[in-house]
């Protein structure tokens, strides 16, 4: 009997290509993506509603966030990636 538990899922990791790479976030990753934020929140405040109170963001709170996505992503229960130009970040 086949088991239907998505754990046993397998989501082949990284997607490389010459100029980016797509993966699950990592430790570490809230701070880029807290600064991504911050650069882009003028554009983000018009289309997000989740970008409404500036406030709300640190770089502390996107790493919180961060290892939650994490979790979810090693339960299956959310597939969130994070996409890096190969140039800006190696990993």
């Amino acid at each position: 009997m086949a088991t239907t538990d998505p754990v046993l899922i397998d989501v082949p990791m990284p997607i490389r290509t010459p100029r980016l790479t797509i993966r699950p976030k990592q430790i570490g990753d809230g701070a880029i993506a807290f600064s991504a934020v911050m650069e882009t929140w003028q554009e983000l405040n018009q289309w997000m509603q989740w970008a409404e109170s500036r406030d709300s963001f640190t770089a502390e709170s996107m790493e919180i966030r961060n290892r939650h996505v994490m979790a979810s992503f090693l339960l299956r229960e959310t597939i969130e990636l994070i996409g890096i130009e190969t140039q800006t970040v190696k990993r």
